[in-house]
């Protein structure tokens, strides 16, 4: 009932806006003065100068189209360089520097020597960039995001912050993630992870949740494609910004925005192989025999029986069940496979002298190493930065992001006082290498009793005296689950299969008083399922 109220509070919200930005003049008796559009202040009145010259590839000499070519720090006199990369530009003849810059490529100053061959070289942007439009340089413990091949932002973190982050990944799981320390693990009760902003907004990153399987912590980053993370900085102590919150550090993270008047249409389609892990070595059927042979000896009400006494022991090949209890599985081996991942991502960057925006939508898949666990990820991004009037302007950006996971416990547990082991992949190091894992049918051949392989139906189904796995309980232990059943069988929304969606709207309105004075706010509305 709330999520239906709020979504229908949103639409509203939505609707009401959109009659305002497109609403008429009100019907009155007496006609009514039109309202001027929004539009882009008009620049000073100052003697002017015309500057001309070409732009090129640092590399291949060639012209570069598209160009941006403004006065440095004054976005009043701007130019696009043409299809042979040519530019023209008029400013005030006290403009002695011109602020040069093209995405993918690093931005830089020139400075006016003369009215004409004003030709510029710029460097394609593998590097950290060394100009911007302003009149100082700075340095931070920053990154920008080019060209990901991780599904979280935290693999890329890793590589391009390096010992400013420190990073533990989760598991294997993929893009579960890992944890993260600015200042160190300086506690072992409470948090000492870093606070995440997100283009402003500070994020509720479930440090304190659990979840039902075993090994597993849902990692909210994962809503996030990191194609669409332009930068990354990290402060080693936000308490002075944000509080105590601050105090193991803030990561600020911004998403890409658009930047440039030219349309440009990016698609990209990558993908990765990854191999099954190597397994460990572990007993083979006669060895696990031989030393559950002398575990029996030790227990004092059981050393008595002999081995033809014990099924699992008899090794006559004509005992009924010798086809039970002689076998040599590798249980590790059918538990992992190879496995692809594949990302597509499109986006579309444009605008104009009032409005700029950048518009994403990309989809992940990727499975994991380990049988029946597998990620998804369906996303959509739209930030917009639009003049409404003289001197205010606003963001606003729409994002909707949908991931799933099909999942099985992974790993230990703390504790299994109270529960089985239930992990596939634990159960493939420690069940009992001399068991099948298909089940035997009984079959009464004129009173001769045999038991016959189905290899097509996991064993361990039931739990009476046929089930092989159930061995153990006559001697005081616990029986083991077959984890190819679990596989096969563990099947349920409810049980296996994790679905995050998050609908997110930012808007940051910012009103410039005088040159001196900036008057800006942040409105964010998140709907998480």
């Amino acid at each position: 009932m709330m999520q239906g109220a709020l979504r229908a509070g949103v639409c509203l919200f939505m609707l009401s806006g959109s009659c305002v930005l497109y609403a008429q003049d009100a019907v009155t008796e007496e006609p009514a003065a039109k309202t001027a559009p929004a539009k882009k202040a008009a620049a000073p009145k100052y003697e002017m100068k015309e500057v001309s010259g070409f732009v090129y590839d640092g590399a291949t000499k060639k012209p570069l189209a598209g160009v941006k070519v403004q006065a440095l720090n004054n976005k009043m006199y701007s130019a696009l360089t043409d299809d042979n990369g040519k530019y023209t530009i008029r400013v005030p003849k006290f403009v002695d520097v011109l602020f040069v810059a093209l995405q993918d490529y690093n931005p830089t100053q020139l400075a006016i020597k003369s009215n004409d061959d004003q030709n510029v070289y710029l460097v394609s942007g593998m590097n950290s960039d060394f100009f911007y439009d302003g009149t100082s340089m700075t340095n931070s413990q920053s990154m920008v995001v080019r060209d990901p091949s991780g599904l979280t932002i935290e693999e890329e973190i890793e590589k391009g912050l390096g010992g400013a982050v420190r990073t533990l990944n989760r598991g294997g799981m993929p893009a579960q993630g890992a944890a993260m320390f600015m200042n160190g693990l300086n506690s072992l009760n409470s948090n000492a992870m870093p606070l995440v902003v997100i283009d402003g907004v500070i994020m509720d990153m479930q440090y304190d949740r659990t979840t039902l399987h075993q090994g597993f912590l849902n990692n909210v980053f994962n809503i996030i494609d990191p194609e669409d993370i332009e930068s990354v900085e990290v402060l080693k102590n936000g308490t002075a910004l944000y509080g105590a919150k601050g105090a193991n550090g803030v990561m600020l993270i911004n998403t890409r925005r658009g930047k440039s008047m030219v349309t440009r249409i990016k698609i990209r389609a990558y993908g990765g192989f990854e191999q099954s892990p190597e397994t460990m070595k572990v007993m083979d059927g006669e060895q696990y025999r031989n030393y559950i042979s002398e575990l029996i000896g030790t227990i004092p009400d059981r050393s008595y029986l002999g081995s033809s006494q014990i099924e699992f022991l008899n090794s006559d090949p004509n005992y009924y069940k010798y086809a039970i209890y002689h076998n040599n599985t590798d249980w590790q081996k059918d538990l992992y496979h190879d496995v692809f991942t594949q990302n597509y991502k499109v986006s579309v960057e444009g605008g104009d002298d009032v409005a700029m925006y950048n518009l994403s939508l990309g989809y992940t898949q990727a499975d994991a190493t380990a049988h029946q666990n597998d990620f998804n990820r369906l996303n959509i991004r739209f930030n917009t930065d639009v003049i409404l009037f003289k001197n205010f302007t606003s963001g606003i950006d729409l994002s909707y992001a949908r991931n799933a996971y099909n999942l099985r416990d992974n790993g230990w547990a703390e504790n299994y006082d109270n529960s089985n082991i239930s992990s596939p992949n634990v159960l493939g190091l420690i069940q009992t290498p001399f068991l099948s894992k298909f089940a035997f049918v009984k079959v009464n051949n004129n009173g001769n009793i045999t038991y016959q392989p189905t290899n097509k139906v996991f064993a361990g189904k039931y739990d009476d005296g046929d089930n092989p796995f159930s061995f153990a309980r006559g001697y005081g232990y616990d029986a083991l689950a077959n984890p190819m059943w679990i596989l096969g069988n563990g099947q349920g929304d409810n049980k296996n299969y994790q679905e995050q969606t998050q609908f997110n709207l930012n808007i940051a309105p910012k009103y410039q008083i005088n040159k001196y004075l900036t008057l800006k706010d942040r409105f964010s509305y998140i709907l998480n399922r």
